[in-house]
């Protein structure tokens, strides 16, 4: 107790000037001293910023320790156990997990009662939440090993390497302590055996102990210096922990990516492949192709409708239906749970829905490509040099515009049969359906192409009046016996997805663009019929 008592006084001493004070280190090593107190510094930081990066909440200091006693311990079969278990309970305070966790349970509530089987919505849930799963896996993975291979490696060179040079600065300094204040009393002993030849004895004494003091102060410099350099020499291995923490992160990245380039492919295929989009504004090609029809659903189920209930009805297709009613109808399609029966009392709602779906066709059903060809056949004088033209522009459009387009005429046909009743004839039909048929690109935007509108409908007034010329196989419209009774009062469909279309052919392939222009080789299906007899007198009439 007196000694440390002792201690103190002199360390006040020092402090204020009054007692002389031996430097420790010299320059250099005060230099060598003060860059160590930087990496240490540097790396407490870092450990800190690191650690607020990871996710799973462990405590900075339990979770340094912890991989600590791994990296001093070898790890054992019980031991791979218990870390796979704390990764399972870190894995579910990760962010992605929760987010993985609610799509996956969100999935199973996404499903068609009518089938079984979820809806597009559900699967694609139930994908994403499997690729969030996956990331929270690969994050706790990332996690665990940064702490493993950085984290413990950094709190070993703090705990261990750092600790034994703060012990030998402290070792130091008490033995500097001892030294001067050895050399105090030995240098005053001194200064009395000048006078008093009795205190010699005593003066011998004290500079044997200064003598001692000042071999443990140079011994305990000598640990301090070597621990000091021991530090330095290792700089390389410190700074190589860096380089491991960039490439743990670089190897995380680049699961991360892989995990996400193995979902979305599968995603991408499902939105691909789904026939549940909307119809309206959706290319035909590609709408014939994912449900595997022949005829677009919205021209057959509206000319089904219709060849029950509207045959008779006054100014069908020139008179419009409720705006309201075509939108929901609209909608019902686009959704894929149509209900026809719904718009029986509304019979111009369907004729109007029919016509939407003409008009918003991303390419009108006789297509751009021709819309010159069909003018100018449209403006010849000639009656039968038109007819000839005209057929030749049907056979040069792709199959699926042709299978379209003779459904709708034949329907046009059998409507103008009843021109007495509901005063729609080959003319009123073309004035108000050509426009939906047939549009150049110029008209989506200006008025360009207006003064066309009385040409496109004499080529479908023609059409319709010589279909049985321009189609002689017909046209497959649905008996009054059969099908369309049952059309009328079905309940809602479902267009299902292409795995479970049964068709007896099929689905068509997509034609290559450009289509062949009339008179090119290839343009023609077929033998141009006989011009029909009956027909000078009407071509006569409307040139």
């Amino acid at each position: 107790m007196k000694k440390q008592l002792l201690r103190v006084k002199q360390l006040a001493s020092e402090n204020l000037g009054r007692a002389e004070k031996t430097d420790d280190l010299n320059d250099e090593l005060h230099q060598i001293e003060k860059k160590i107190e930087n990496i240490k510094q540097a790396y407490h930081t870092t450990v800190k910023r690191l650690t607020s990066c990871l996710q799973s909440s462990i405590s900075d200091l339990d979770r340094v320790k912890n991989e600590m006693d791994k990296v001093k311990v070898t790890m054992g079969v019980k031991q791979g156990k218990t870390h796979k278990t704390e990764a399972e309970k870190r894995k579910r305070k990760l962010p992605e997990y929760a987010l993985a966790t609610g799509m996956l349970e969100t999935a199973g509530t996404l499903e068609d009662k009518s089938t079984g089987c979820k809806t597009l919505l559900g699967r694609l849930f139930e994908k994403c939440g499997g690729c969030e799963m996956a990331l929270a896996t690969t994050r706790i993975e990332h996690e665990m090993s940064l702490e493993q291979e950085v984290l413990a490696p950094v709190g070993l060179m703090l705990e261990d390497e750092v600790k034994l040079i703060t012990q030998a600065r402290k070792a130091l300094t008490k033995a500097r302590l001892d030294m001067d204040s050895n050399k105090a009393r030995w240098t005053a002993a001194a200064k009395s055996a000048e006078t008093d030849v009795t205190k010699t004895d005593k003066a011998d004494h004290r500079k044997e102990k200064y003598e001692d003091s000042t071999t443990d102060f140079q011994q305990a410099q000598d640990v301090l210096v070597t621990e000091m350099l021991r530090f330095c020499s290792q700089e390389m291995r410190h700074a190589a922990i860096l380089k491991t923490m960039l490439e743990l992160q670089l190897d995380y990245h680049r699961m991360c990516v892989s995990v996400l380039e193995g979902c979305i492919p599968g995603v991408t295929r499902a939105l691909e492949t789904t026939a549940l989009r909307p119809v309206f504004g959706y290319p035909l090609e590609k709408h014939l192709e994912l449900t595997g029809r022949e005829i677009a659903v919205v021209i057959e189920d509206c000319v089904t409708a219709l060849l029950q209930i509207g045959m008779q009805t006054e100014g069908l297709f020139r008179l419009a239906g409720g705006v309201a009613r075509v939108r929901k109808l609209k909608a019902m399609f686009n959704a894929s749970m149509v209900d026809m029966s719904a718009f029986v009392t509304d019979i111009h709602a369907i004729a109007g829905a029919l016509k939407m779906y003409l008009r918003e066709l991303p390419e009108p059903l006789l297509t751009y490509e021709l819309y010159d060809s069909w003018v100018q056949a449209g403006t010849t004088q000639d009656s039968d040099t038109r007819l000839q033209s005209l057929w030749t522009l049907v056979q040069s459009l792709p199959t699926e515009n042709v299978n379209n387009f003779r459904y709708l005429m034949a329907f046009f046909q059998k409507l103008s049969q009843n021109s007495d009743v509901n005063k729609m004839g080959p003319a009123n039909i073309a004035l108000v359906i050509g426009p939906n048929l047939l549009w150049s690109r110029a008209d989506q935007d200006t008025s360009t192409g207006m003064s066309d509108t009385g040409v496109r409908s004499k080529i479908i007034e023609l059409i319709i009046e010589h279909f049985d010329w321009f189609f002689p196989e017909g046209a497959p419209l649905p008996s009054l016996s059969e099908d369309v009774s049952s059309q009328m009062g079905r309940k809602p469909r479902l267009h299902s997805p292409p795995a479970a279309v049964q068709t007896s052919q099929p689905v068509p392939q997509a034609r290559p663009r450009p289509l062949p222009r009339p008179g090119s080789s290839g343009a023609v299906r077929k033998p141009a019929p006989p011009i029909p007899s009956s027909t000078s007198s009407p071509m006569n009439s409307s040139s």
